[in-house]
Formats: C-alpha cells, sequence, structure tokens
C-alpha cells in the first residue's frame, strides 16, 4: 500500500498482495482509507496505532477482501481489513491449537 515504509515482501505473498492491490486500484485512490491517509504509518505502527488505522478501514469499500488478505496471512505486519496485526496473530495461533486438540 503506497506512503508504508519500504519492507521486504515473501515472495509467496507477492501475488496474493499484487491482486489485492489490484482490486484496491479499482477503487481509486482517495476511496481507500490507508492509500488516502495523511499517516499512512499507522496501518504499520504501533498497536494503538493500529487500532486507530482499523477504525477507519470500516469506511473501506474493499473492507471484507482486504480482511481476507490478512487472515490468509496472519503473520503479515499491519492493519488489513480493520483487524490488527496482533489479532490476527492471535486467532491463527487459536485456530491452530483448535485444531490441534480437534
Amino acid at each position: 500500500m503506497s506512503g508504508f515504509p519500504a519492507m521486504v515482501m515473501p515472495e509467496s505473498l507477492a501475488p496474493d498482495f499484487a491482486s489485492l492491490c489490484a482490486l484496491l486500484d479499482t477503487y481509486g485512490h482517495t476511496a481507500i482509507p490507508c492509500r488516502a491517509s495523511r499517516k499512512p504509518e499507522l496501518w504499520t505502527g504501533s498497536d494503538r496505532e493500529q487500532e486507530q488505522a482499523a477504525l477507519e478501514c470500516l469506511k473501506c469499500p474493499a473492507l471484507d477482501q482486504c480482511d481476507a488478505h490478512g487472515r490468509a496471512h496472519p503473520a503479515e505486519v499491519g492493519c488489513y481489513g480493520g483487524v490488527t496485526d496482533r489479532r490476527r496473530s492471535k486467532e491463527a495461533r487459536a485456530k491452530t491449537k483448535r485444531e490441534a486438540q480437534a
């Protein structure tokens, strides 16, 4: 997402992220909160900053698709689809634990 600090993306994640970015492009820059924000660092910042970003995500027309991307990649840094990286990671650990107990 534009405006974010440069990060190294795992090669396996690149196609999914490219697809998400292509979808976001169809809405235009101003319709996507993480792209239109004057503080894009909120989406990859501290827990508190990501919580602020998550509230902004609720206005996004691609909320569901972005959330699905984030949940498919729980180790990815940042807020996706209104869900912080900490919350996604916690949910992924709980799911793994449930599956192991089944």
